[in-house]
């Protein structure tokens, strides 16, 4: 299985220094990852009290997709805060203006720490669903 990034490309304007900054786009592990939590939650969802039909499982699995988008939100703010983000990039060598010199979509097998916090996040997520879900009935 293989994780997609989008790769921002900078370069300096004083010397000839580049940096890139990697960014998660949604991949097949995660759509993965959200099939099986919509899957697990379907069927407390499909047996008593609550009795939904099946074709219940594909709005299940829009929201598990959703909670999956949602997870990604404090690892973005994570980033701007620290500078990840920021308009202005500043060179690390030379301390100079870095210019965005284009992107482009790369795979990797390996996952990225920010695709394990992701994950992380998801599953954290699906654990408070279904504890408020427990305390519902």
């Amino acid at each position: 299985m293989t994780f997609s990034y989008t790769i921002g490309e900078y370069g300096c304007t004083k010397c000839s220094n580049t940096r890139s900054e990697y960014s998660a786009t949604m991949s097949f592990p995660y759509v993965i990852a959200a099939f099986l939590a919509a899957l697990a939650l379907s069927f407390v969802l499909f047996r008593e009290p609550w009795n939904f039909p099946w074709y219940y499982f594909f709005c299940i699995f829009a929201g598990e997709l959703l909670l999956l988008f949602i997870a990604g939100f404090p690892l973005t703010l994570f980033k701007l805060v620290t500078g990840g983000g920021s308009i202005v990039r500043r060179c690390p060598a030379c301390g100079g203006q870095m210019t965005f010199r284009g992107q482009h979509i790369s795979k990797s097998q390996r996952p990225r720490r920010t695709d394990s916090v992701l994950l992380l996040l998801f599953c954290a997520l699906n654990v408070a669903v279904w504890v408020k879900l427990y305390h519902h009935v």
